[in-house]
């Protein structure tokens, strides 16, 4: 299956935790964008705009490249982080389009240069990724001409009072090595309107340094992947909801941790892009590989995952490495630096209960 030859190529090429966690959700988010860009379907909320968050140098922006190498009538590169390529502008009165309105799948290659803009460029960014309608100033709007105006509304834009108005339709692919670049006041805004693929170090081999993916890119399957999502692109039946229902059915009575409205709407679209892309496969199958995609500590660091975990809850450390997924070397050294008291003997359980120990844990769940 095309799919899972994608996956497997990109873990040779990169390493399985940007395969196995990041992939599918990008190629998920671009497949659902063809229902979300659609105005009788805009109600379903299909838009998945993906944040990938992890080290510095671990091919972040290659990957999200790649990608769009793959879907190339789709994806828009954003050229520039000027408030112009956010806002539109006119010039010499001629209309020239917010990017986001080039493309259906728009990417940045690190969020945070765009957050350098003025605060009404911020502001627009914001409403855009919410799918909203979209109203900025322009320096020069009010002498248009008629030519320029049709221009303008080609791309589904108007003019009003000297106010450049739009829908946005794009999702939006970003990129940040780490979540503290984003400002503490735009964080929660922010975060909240992605899916974030957090990687943490313990996920990154310390080989992945040395690796060069220019030199295992493989072009004949780089070129079979690209024309299997262009025909999955042009085929693509609406999702169904109803098969979406019965696999999350499934994984409610899995899932250990309690999911928010927010978490479990995100679910159900990966959900819905993995069936869209693997529509052969069962209620079963696909929610034994969903699972992997429950959100709930996104954003968070390995130490926060913990204390979040143990927090007032006393766990064994055999239960604290098979509910993270991290390894029992790491979980012992968080424990230690975070102050965890023990409780029991054979087996020893962990947990915090100290509001100091938690500071940030606390700041994340408020958001």
């Amino acid at each position: 299956m095309l799919f899972y030859e994608a996956v497997q190529y990109v873990s040779e090429v990169f390493c399985e935790a940007i395969a196995q966690r990041a992939l599918p959700v990008l190629l998920y988010s671009g497949i659902l964008q063809k229902f979300a860009s659609q105005e009788e379907m805009a109600h379903a909320r299909y838009r998945l705009n993906v944040l990938c968050a992890w080290e510095y140098g671990y091919f972040k922006s290659t990957l999200l490249e790649r990608v769009a190498t793959w879907l190339p009538s789709v994806t828009h590169l954003l050229t520039s982080s000027s408030a112009a390529a956010i806002r539109g502008s006119f010039v010499s009165e001629r209309f020239y389009p917010p990017e986001l309105l080039l493309a259906d799948v728009m990417i940045l290659p690190e969020l945070t240069s765009v957050l350098r803009a003025d605060d009404e460029t911020i502001g627009a960014l914001l409403v855009a990724l919410e799918e909203a309608t979209v109203r900025v100033a322009l320096v020069k709007g009010g002498n248009l001409s008629t030519e320029e105006e049709d221009r303008a509304r080609r791309y589904g834009a108007r003019v009003e009072e000297g106010r450049l108005c739009y829908r946005n339709k794009a999702v939006v692919w970003a990129a940040t090595h780490t979540i503290d670049n984003i400002p503490e006041m735009l964080r929660d805004a922010f975060l909240s309107r992605f899916y974030v693929v957090h990687l943490a170090a313990d996920d990154l081999p310390a080989d992945i340094a040395w690796r060069d993916p220019a030199r295992v890119f493989d072009e004949g399957v780089e070129k079979k992947i690209a024309a299997w999502l262009e025909e999955k692109w042009r085929a693509a039946r609406a999702p169904d909801h109803e098969f979406a229902a019965r696999v999350l059915e499934v994984l409610r009575a899995r899932l250990k941790q309690r999911l928010n409205p927010r978490e479990v709407g995100d679910l159900r679209r990966i959900v819905l892009g993995h069936h869209c892309l693997c529509p052969e496969e069962s209620v079963d199958d696909v929610a034994l590989w969903c699972a992997k995609f429950v959100n709930k500590y996104a954003g968070l660091t390995t130490r926060e995952i913990i204390a979040q975990y143990i927090y007032q809850n006393p766990k064994t450390l055999q239960e604290i490495v098979e509910f993270t997924g991290f390894k029992k070397a790491n979980v012992l050294g968080h424990l230690k630096r975070m102050g965890a008291s023990r409780i029991g003997y054979s087996p020893i359980r962990y947990y915090i209960d100290s509001v100091k120990k938690t500071d940030s844990l606390e700041h994340k769940e408020g958001r």
